[in-house]
This record gives C-alpha cells, sequence and structure tokens, in this order.
C-alpha cells in the first residue's frame, strides 16, 4: 500500500512529510487540497504503528495478548477520535473557527499519526526492557510514560507554528469568551 503524499517536490511518505513539511501540511488543511488522501494515508501510518507497538505492549503475556492488543490499540485511538471529534467541531464552530468537519478529522489525525509513530520509535526500547527485564509493573510503567511522553506538549516553535496557522482558520470577531456566554445563555435561556 503506498502511504505517500505528494508536495510540491518529490514524494515523502506521510509521516515524513508531517515531521518535514508541517508548513505544507498546514496550508494543504486550510486550502482543503486532496484532504480524502491526506487522511487516508494518516489513518493507515497510525493503524500499522499502532498495531506494532500495541503487540510490543501485548507481548509481555503472550502471543495472543500480543495479537489482541495490535487490534486493540489502533481501535482505541479510532473509537477516541470517534468520540471527541463531534464536540471538537462544535467547539470550534461556537469559537469562530472556519473548519469543515474534514479539516477537524486531519487536524486530529495528524496528532494521531505523530503519537503512533513516536510511540513505534519507542517500541524497540519497550521489546528491550522486556526481553532484558522479567518486571512487568516497571514494563507497564515504562510504557505509560511512553504514551505519555509521544502525546506531550508541543515544543515552543511547534506552539507558535499551530497559533499562527490556527489563526488563519478563526473568525477574530467572533472567536471570544463573551461570545461562547453569549450562546450558552441562550442554550440554556438565560
Amino acid at each position: 500500500m503506498d502511504v505517500g503524499v505528494g508536495t510540491s517536490g518529490p514524494k515523502l511518505l506521510v509521516i515524513e512529510r508531517l515531521l518535514r513539511d508541517r508548513v505544507g501540511i498546514w496550508d494543504q488543511i486550510a486550502q482543503e487540497r486532496d484532504l480524502g488522501q491526506l487522511t487516508g494515508s494518516m489513518l493507515a501510518s497510525s493503524a500499522i504503528a499502532l498495531a506494532c507497538y500495541g503487540a510490543v505492549l501485548g507481548a509481555s503475556h503472550s502471543v495472543l495478548q500480543a495479537l489482541l492488543s495490535a487490534v486493540k490499540l489502533p481501535l482505541l485511538f479510532g473509537i477516541t477520535l470517534a468520540i471527541c471529534l463531534p464536540t471538537l467541531y462544535l467547539f470550534n464552530l461556537i469559537f469562530g473557527a472556519r473548519l469543515s468537519m474534514m479539516q477537524a478529522v486531519t487536524l486530529i489525525m495528524v496528532c494521531i499519526t505523530v503519537i503512533a509513530v513516536l510511540s513505534l520509535a519507542f517500541a524497540p526500547i519497550s521489546l528491550f526492557f522486556l526481553i532484558s527485564a522479567d518486571n512487568y509493573p516497571f514494563f507497564k510503567l515504562l510504557n505509560v510514560a511512553v504514551l505519555v511522553v509521544t502525546s506531550k506538549d508541543l515544543l515552543p516553535d511547534e506552539k507558535a507554528l499551530l497559533k499562527r496557522k490556527m489563526a488563519s482558520l478563526v473568525s477574530k470577531k467572533e472567536a471570544s469568551l463573551d461570545h461562547f456566554a453569549r450562546i450558552v445563555g441562550r442554550v440554556l435561556g438565560n
């Protein structure tokens, strides 16, 4: 399966593009250009990466558990996406964002894909400790730490990029706490 996504230059794997061409990804999302292909590539990449990391997690118990965990971890992230997407989308609308549903899905998939691939990068470390240390509580703590680290706050330059690019998608006159309070007041009948 080809999970590459073309840019103006050479064709890159989607994760390579996420790490090397953040501005290009943001521009593609803002312009709603080929979002279906981009999202599909990210979905495939993150499913594979999460399945591999899930297999490492389950390997501490048995081969069957490794296979089940390889299925469960991608499902966990997918179900989380399905549960949180409507709320995220509606709050973006309330705060004045001009995101389409597909743009919201793509933005969430960017985050999931980065977390998935960073988790996969830690898989050899987890596997090393699984093989070399017979200490399940430590192994569990190590993997919780890996998932926390991979989903931790963005670096300062990434926060600045996120703030600049999201500002271009939000209508300034509507994006305020007062606007949100008025909407909530109308909904509650106050």
